[in-house]
């Protein structure tokens, strides 16, 4: 029933578009309704493959002649063919032609659609090549619709694969397009980099095209030289064997008929003798053939024999060498699998120093009621971590600190995300820890001023002053004065979602980490206060979470389907919010998409004293 119903629907499509086709040059109208007759033919047979393969073959035709509205769709008749026979090679193309088509029409959010199809199919495949070309042609039309943070996040992974492929075409074509989008983001420097990169490699790839066209070129001249030669060569064979036939011929004829008797005669015993030495060296060349044969027989007896030999004296002394290097093999394996017990036990113990170092969820509720710790490392160890802080007269620590006479009671809260993650991530996030330990221990309890202390103590611990070291660390930290009823809070990268009245606000944090390159004279962070009037919900966040892959085709969480998430949950309790974060990340991953990165989400609520 079906394969009559798709067979109803593609006749009517040919008798609908019949019509359209007369806008094509003669010989592709005349090729196109060859196809549509083979098209129908395959229809009937339920050849479904050969179906879908002429529906392409007229799509390509329309295409080519300035006829996007046929070959749509006719590709879109073949991606329903080719999704019931699971030819991903098939579709993966398909999209690919699709996106092109879009774009040309400048419906870009069309093609950005069948490019990412086309992407999660070469993703399956596994086909790196075809992954950067997806990846490259969707930034292009990402950057037509200003996405330029998404098109530059797909460019890196593009340029990072056709690194690996050695493919100075895409790599050149990414550095292109990242200098675009870095240009349109503002960032010059970035910009500049890529640009010259581009130079670099188009100049490069353009002088390779042109050796391999002189190459072409030089290969076609010596050929038609060659050819050339040989047709001259002939020609005066031929001209000379035409003069040698006609003087004979010529002498010939001169002669009488008696010397013509007695040339025969003496041609056909000349002939005669010449039969008989012919058969006197036939026996004689079979004699010698059947004597060399013997003694041919004989040595290749002996070689094999030799051979032979020589080949079990070898596979012994193989197996031998082999069954010995099996040992070594065996032993560096139970010495190697030692060491990453050992490994994998110190890394696990600095786990647990980590962990001691971070406060429990319990402690932080002691402080905020409300509130709860998501957090999920990547690894054993993690590049993530959270800090609070409670500071004034009647902290605990103020025997420690230097507090002026009328300072407040405060409490601090920060989510840090460090360079990388993992034993590297780990590392930062300790200097992290004990530097915000020691600024608050000098009486600095300002949001702003703790980033500004925290960029200074970064980079000299690094000694980032004297090298090109860039690790740094992104946070949002937050500052509750109880008495103020105030919340202050200041960013490196890194934003404040804050809802109250069931409405969502956020607050970016500046532009620039802590830590890294620094290139204006100095690094001021900028705090901003919120008023605490009535019940306000606040979220500070690392990034793990909204930059994780996953999904129908594999796209980022983001930042805006994050935002929706929060506000929809709001309302519950602290810990039900917790439940649906981790239920919605691990729905999202699904088991085909692994975790990229350290995840910290830290939430709290808070109503007026």
């Amino acid at each position: 029933m079906i394969r009559k119903l798709l067979c109803i629907s593609i006749v009517f499509s040919l008798f609908i578009f019949n019509g359209v086709a007369q806008n094509l040059p003669p010989q592709k109208q005349t090729q196109v309704e060859q196809y549509k007759e083979m098209l129908i033919k395959y229809q009937g047979e339920g050849n479904k493959s050969e179906t879908a393969n002429y529906l392409n073959k007229i799509a390509y035709i329309y295409w080519e002649n300035n006829n996007p509205k046929n070959a749509i769709d006719y590709f879109n008749q073949s991606i329903i063919i080719n999704q019931e026979i699971g030819n991903d090679n098939a579709l993966k193309t398909i999209y690919l032609n699709l996106g092109m088509i879009y774009s040309d029409l400048n419906q870009f959010d069309k093609a950005q659609t069948n490019y990412q199809k086309s992407l999660q199919i070469s993703r399956n495949l596994k086909k790196t090549t075809d992954i950067a070309s997806c990846l490259i042609n969707l930034a292009s039309v990402q950057t037509s619709l200003k996405k330029y943070n998404d098109a530059i996040t797909g460019l890196e992974e593009a340029m990072n694969l056709s690194k690996e492929l050695s493919n100075e075409k895409l790599l050149r074509n990414c550095y292109g397009k990242l200098s675009e989008n870095y240009k349109y983001i503002g960032n010059t420097q970035k910009s500049t980099e890529y640009l010259e990169l581009y130079t670099t490699f188009d100049k490069f790839v353009q002088t390779k095209e042109f050796k391999q066209i002189q190459e072409e070129k030089d290969n076609q001249i010596n050929q038609l030289h060659n050819v050339t030669n040989q047709i001259e060569a002939e020609k005066n064979i031929t001209e000379s064997q035409l003069k040698i036939t006609v003087s004979s011929l010529k002498e010939f004829e001169n002669l009488s008929n008696e010397q013509k008797k007695q040339i025969y005669t003496l041609s056909l015993e000349n002939q005669l003798k010449e039969l008989r030495n012919l058969e006197n060296q036939s026996q004689l060349r079979n004699t010698q053939i059947f004597i060399f044969f013997i003694i041919g027989f004989a040595i290749l007896l002996g070689l094999i024999a030799i051979v032979s030999f020589r080949a079990y004296k070898h596979k012994k002394k193989t197996n031998f060498e082999l069954n010995a290097r099996n040992e070594e093999i065996m032993e560096q394996k139970e010495k190697i699998a030692i060491q990453n017990l050992k490994i994998t036990d110190s890394i696990t113990y600095a786990k647990r120093i980590q962990q001691s170092s971070l406060s429990s969820e319990e402690s932080l509720q002691k402080h905020l009621a409300d509130s709860f710790i998501f957090f999920k490392p990547r690894d054993i160890v993690s590049g993530d971590f959270y800090w609070f802080f409670e500071t004034g007269r009647n902290s605990p620590y103020s025997k420690f600190q230097k507090i002026e006479i009328d300072e407040e009671d405060k409490f601090i809260i920060s989510a840090i995300d460090c360079t990388g993650h993992g034993v590297p991530g780990a590392f930062m996030s300790m200097i992290g820890y004990n530097q915000l330990n020691a600024i608050v221990f000098r009486g600095i309890t300002q949001a702003n001023e703790i980033l500004n202390e925290l960029h200074k103590g970064i980079r000299a611990a690094l000694r980032q002053y004297k090298n090109d070291n860039r690790d740094g660390m992104d946070m949002a930290i937050c500052v509750y004065n109880k008495e103020r009823n105030t919340i202050d809070y200041s960013g490196a990268k890194n934003p404040l979602i804050y809802i109250k009245d069931n409405k969502l606000n956020m607050i970016k944090g500046n532009r620039y980490p802590i830590g890294g390159i620094q290139l204006e004279e100095n690094r001021i962070f900028t705090k901003h206060t919120i008023s605490i009037d009535k019940k306000t919900t606040f979220y500070i966040f690392s990034d793990g979470f909204i930059d994780q892959f996953g999904g129908e085709f594999g796209d980022k969480y983001n930042i805006k389907q994050f935002s929706d998430l929060l506000l929809s949950i709001c309302n519950e309790n602290m810990q039900k919010q917790k439940s649906i974060l981790e239920e919605t990340i691990a729905k999202w991953q699904g088991t085909e998409y692994t975790q990229i990165d350290d995840m910290l989400i830290l939430g709290f609520q808070i109503s007026p004293v």
